[in-house]
């Protein structure tokens, strides 16, 4: 949404993505949405907003969208691991470059 560019949001509010059925965000930034910034602080994309909020919509070029991108996407990883393998996991960041995850496995 443009910086200044106010909108009025019925309660309840179902989550901040709500701003694309209003037509206030387009669809297009709404699929390349990573994590929203509202008010100063990162909000997952489906949290509702509770009051009246400054709402800035990250995509995956901005530094903070890409390091939830790859916090996240270390946790399906990580996940997947288990099911599959059925390995524990050690440690898994996500880096500068991206994530990894290590894992031991018995036998």
């Amino acid at each position: 949404m443009p910086a200044g560019k106010g909108f009025n949001c019925p309660p309840p509010h179902s989550g901040i993505l709500v701003l694309v059925g209003f037509g206030v965000v387009s669809c297009g930034l709404s699929e390349s949405a990573i994590v929203a910034r509202v008010n100063g602080e990162l909000w997952d994309l489906l949290r509702p907003l509770e009051a009246d909020s400054s709402v800035e919509l990250l995509e995956f070029d901005n530094e903070a969208a890409k390091a939830v991108y790859w916090h996240s996407s270390a946790h399906l990883l990580g996940a997947a691991m288990e099911h599959l393998y059925g390995g524990l996991l050690c440690r898994g960041p996500p880096t500068e470059y991206g994530f990894f995850y290590d894992i031991f496995m018995n036998g």
